[in-house]
């Protein structure tokens, strides 16, 4: 039964990386390249462990066990958001992945020794500090909820694992074989959500991207550190989006920053557009007030009026795509 869930799932995240690399000059090349790096390294997971092999009996490809898909995982979301050329100094991050090869070359030609696996396990806790960390960067990033949802199911799924690993070497029991096939279970699971995300939605991979409009951009870091800096207090401290009206060119005024430069930085550095990210804001305003028991004599409509929706539908619509439930459901499952 687990063959047939690999095999699928190979031919699922082929179909992604396909899309990938299609439409590649869409996307920051960081992004892009180390998204596609994951989900090839997810793949070779998928097919390549030593008991659930699909191609060679009892063959282990260690090259590209889940030290490497952890690894790149961490820079994919700890890079996201970066406006910064990187340079060699990530390989460092690299180095638990060349450790544990090292480690699987050195036990096909030698017996097992036990400071080799205290040196193997000591790998697994390094996972385990990238995957919290990687838990931190996600929680920062700026995009839509149901994109975060695959890479949450991801993480988790092995911090577990690592994390019972290493209790399994501390107690000295023998589950390391099962923790694997859940493992390459619950990652076909991912590759079958994420190929449902995409069907349903095609810009589920329209994370930050490279528009040619701004290859030429004048903006400098410090430019982009201090308009980033002002068009969020606009909307935390100030609270321009209650206005109903507000639109890309009363807000450029507004702030005294051009449109091109504040559709530059939404776009590309905050992985959004200017009314997504109002709108995101309403609704989290929304939830504050209507929270408050100080505005249960207000209807839901008054209190989405109140924080900048002019109707009714685009409250609900708005609503939902950022909390993927209805204000009706949210206030029953959270708010009772």
């Amino acid at each position: 039964m687990l063959q047939t869930f690999q095999i699928i799932a190979v031919i699922q995240g082929l179909f992604l990386l396909l899309y990938l690399f299609k439409n590649k000059n869409k996307y920051q090349p960081y992004n892009f390249w180390f998204l596609s790096a994951l989900l090839l390294s997810l793949l070779f997971y998928i097919v390549g462990d030593d008991n659930n092999n699909l191609f060679l009996y009892h063959y282990d490809f260690f090259f590209v066990d889940k030290t490497l898909f952890v690894t790149l995982l961490f820079l994919f979301l700890k890079y996201f958001e970066t406006s910064k050329k990187l340079n060699y100094s990530i390989a460092w991050y690299f180095i638990p992945t060349l450790i544990y090869i090292l480690i699987e070359l050195y036990e096909t030609q030698f017996i097992e020794s036990f400071w080799i696996e205290v040196a193997e396990h000591a790998v697994y806790l390094v996972c385990v500090i990238y995957l919290i960390f990687s838990l931190i960067f996600l929680k920062k990033i700026k995009i839509a909820k149901f994109i975060k949802t695959p890479f949450y199911f991801l993480i988790f799924s092995v911090l577990i694992t690592d994390s019972l690993l290493i209790v399994d070497f501390l107690i000295e029991s023998d589950i390391i074989v099962t923790l694997n096939s859940i493992l390459i279970f619950e990652i076909s699971i991912l590759f079958y959500y994420l190929t449902y995300i995409f069907v349903s939605d095609h810009n589920f991979f329209d994370l930050p991207v490279t528009h040619s409009k701004y290859k030429n951009s004048s903006l400098n870091s410090k430019d982009i550190d201090a308009y980033k800096k002002r068009i969020i207090e606009a909307m935390e401290v100030d609270k321009l989006f209650t206005n109903e009206n507000l639109s890309l060119q009363s807000f450029s005024e507004t702030i005294h920053i051009p449109k091109h430069y504040i559709s530059e930085i939404l776009n590309i550095h905050l992985a959004t557009n200017f009314q997504d990210f109002i709108n995101e804001y309403r609704v989290e305003e929304f939830i504050k007030k209507y929270s408050n028991p100080e505005n249960d004599h207000y209807s839901i409509l008054g209190i989405a009026t109140s924080v900048g929706f002019k109707n009714k539908a685009t409250f609900n619509l708005n609503f939902k795509k950022f909390k993927g439930i209805s204000p009706t459901e949210y206030k029953q499952n959270y708010l009772q």
